[in-house]
C-alpha cells in the first residue's frame, strides 16, 4: 500500500517477520522437550552426588523459561500477524469508502 508520500506497508513483511518468530518459538520448545533427558539420579550422579540437588534446580529453570519463551514468542508471530490483518482489513474498508465517496 502506497500513498501520495511514498509511505508504504508491507503487511507480507510482517507476516515474514511473525514467521521467524515462530521458529524461535520452536526451537525454545524443542529446548525445553530435550531438557527432560538429561536428568539424573544421585546414583547416576556417581562422585558428583552432591550437586544433583542444584543441578535438577537449573534443569527445572531451563525447562520453565524456555517454556516461557516459547510461549512469549508465539504470542508476538500472533501479534504481529494480527497487525498486519487489521491493517490489510482498514486499508480495504479505506480505499472502498473513498471510492464510494468520489464514484469511481
Amino acid at each position: 500500500m502506497a500513498d501520495d508520500d511514498g509511505f508504504k506497508v508491507t503487511t507480507e513483511t510482517l507476516r515474514t517477520e511473525a514467521g521467524l518468530w515462530d521458529q524461535q518459538s520452536d526451537d525454545l520448545g524443542k529446548i525445553a522437550s530435550s531438557v527432560g533427558s538429561m536428568s539424573m539420579d544421585r546414583f547416576q550422579a556417581g562422585v558428583f552426588q552432591l550437586v544433583v540437588g542444584a543441578y535438577a534446580e537449573v534443569l527445572t529453570a531451563v525447562h520453565d523459561r524456555s517454556l516461557e519463551g516459547q510461549q512469549n514468542l508465539k504470542a508476538v508471530a500472533d501479534g504481529l500477524r494480527t497487525v498486519a490483518d487489521n491493517y490489510d482489513h482498514h486499508e480495504q474498508k479505506t480505499s472502498a469508502n473513498l471510492t464510494a465517496i468520489s464514484g469511481n
